[in-house]
């Protein structure tokens, strides 16, 4: 036996899956090398097959109503999706503790910036308090002081934005 190839993957639906994408890409036709008669006649096949199938789930439900509509798998009935669910599901299982892991470090990460961001000192956002920190509201809005006609600036602002709750140092 081949030492590369894993029995096992034929006993999984993640194996079916990837054996029937392999077989759809390269034992199906191209649109292109089929005529237009010959998809009208396999319209019509599905066309057919679809209503007998729709004739069984009919009187599966005239059978037994509550069994019918009580069976959840009904939803994944259709073996494509079916497996495409399992895949899913077989991949979320593998890497929750991943997420996890993220999660924890942006939690982390963004409890960190907040601690680093709150202001040092107390201000209100009524009354202008200037000081040396870096995160007072009033430090970091807008300010514009008046130029005179000499070109010298007047230390004290002319107009200041009044900051708000979503002040920040950007």
């Amino acid at each position: 036996m081949n030492p590369y190839i894993n029995a096992d993957i034929y006993k999984t639906w993640n194996g079916e899956a990837l054996i029937n994408f392999k077989w759809n890409i390269y034992a199906t036709i191209p649109q292109e090398y089929i005529d237009d008669h010959t998809q009208k006649q396999l319209l019509i096949a599905l066309i057919i097959l679809g209503f007998i199938h729709l004739s069984f789930e009919v009187h599966q439900m005239i059978y037994d109503f509550n069994k019918w509509i009580h069976d959840f798998w009904k939803i994944f009935e259709f073996e494509s999706f079916g497996i495409y669910f399992a895949i899913i599901i077989s991949v979320g299982k593998q890497i929750i503790s991943f997420f996890v892991v993220l999660l924890i470090i942006i939690i982390s990460f963004a409890h960190a910036f907040y601690i680093s961001l709150l202001p040092r000192s107390n201000f209100s956002f009524e009354k202008r308090t200037i000081n040396n920190d870096p995160n007072n509201p009033w430090n970091i809005v807008p300010s514009y002081n008046q130029v005179f006609e000499n070109r010298t600036i007047d230390p004290n602002p002319f107009i200041i934005q009044p900051p708000n709750r979503n002040t920040t140092c950007l």
